[in-house]
């Protein structure tokens, strides 16, 4: 069967971005558990239709979501998250799928470059540092690729999105004003334990909402190279940032501050200064982006539906 490709670009961002998504909702989905004494490596954690889920391969995934950004190490939601994968694959090739080796080179690449590096070798490096090894993330994306395929191939002929709902979107998320932040920012490199510097990070938060002074801390604490002007990026339009940090500044009065974020090996805690709106006319790419955003959406909802359905007819025995 001819390999299933898809075209770089849009949708390629929209993977990227499913891909830090699902392991961020991985990490946020459960508490956090406390380590126990370590199992064999390769004993059976589990197994799925047959085949077993060894103990590494369940280190391996939460390595892999901690290194992502999320910062849980959260056992059962790791296993699970492997088992999905093996759900995901076998029903991948089972219909046939292929990925080509360049397309999931590629999107090696682009979660390279999510981790603030760029290359093979520098991408080992990141992942070895954090005790992740480069054929575990190779596979975790290409699974990502086959299921991505397998779903766009079974769904989106009957997924539509129309004028008026790309319409009613843009009211709902404020996209017909453009707006604009005055922003600072304390970052530090997230060198070490991930999830202890994002912690220490947070407690700076709830010092922040007590009163503390955010240009002087930036000042003393922030290694980023606006610490020298307290943190103050300047004005930065809202349409310039990602979605999801968008989303989660909107939120925000003016004087917030976030939670502490984690972006590119570092964590960072952003303040809103100030915000200003002006009207904004949408040009025809803006309207094809949020209809893009909207079809991967439902896309994503058809997808968990799917993923439901494996897991009801898998045998799974979790040991």
């Amino acid at each position: 069967m001819t390999p299933i490709s898809s075209r770089p670009g849009r949708r390629a961002r929209a993977l990227l971005a499913g891909l830090a998504a699902a392991l961020a909702l991985l990490a946020a989905a459960a508490p956090q558990a406390r380590a126990q004494a370590a199992p064999d490596a390769f004993a059976a954690a589990a197994f799925v239709n047959g085949r077993a889920v060894t103990n590494f391969d369940v280190d391996q995934r939460q390595k892999l979501i901690a290194i992502a950004g999320a910062g849980a190490d959260d056992r059962e939601t790791a296993l699970q998250s492997v088992i999905d994968d093996r759900l995901k694959r076998g029903a991948a090739e089972a219909a046939g799928i292929r990925i080509p080796p360049e397309e999931i080179e590629a999107a090696l690449g682009r979660f390279a470059a999510s981790l603030g590096v760029s290359g093979p070798a520098a991408l080992e490096a990141r992942l070895s540092r954090a005790g992740v090894s480069l054929p575990v993330a190779r596979e975790f994306i290409e699974t990502e690729l086959l299921w991505s395929a397998l779903v766009r191939r079974d769904f989106l002929p009957g997924v539509q999105v129309t004028e008026a709902e790309v319409d009613a979107q843009i009211e709902a998320m404020g996209l017909d004003k453009r707006v604009s932040y005055s922003m600072g920012e304390i970052a530090v490199p997230d060198e070490g334990d991930p999830v202890a510097k994002r912690d220490e990070v947070q407690q700076w938060v709830e010092e922040l909402r007590a009163g503390a002074d955010f240009e002087a801390m930036a000042r003393a604490r922030s290694r980023s190279r606006t610490a020298a002007e307290g943190g103050r990026i300047g004005w930065v339009p809202a349409s310039e940032l990602p979605g999801a940090l968008a989303a989660i500044l909107a939120q925000l009065p003016a004087g917030g501050v976030t939670d502490a974020l984690t972006a590119q090996g570092a964590v960072v805690v952003l303040k809103v200064f100030d915000k200003r709106e002006e009207p904004r006319e949408l040009s025809a790419e803006d309207r094809d982006q949020i209809r893009a955003q909207m079809l991967e959406q439902r896309l994503a909802r058809q997808a968990e539906g799917r993923l439901q359905q494996l897991r009801a007819r898998a045998y799974v025995e979790r040991r």
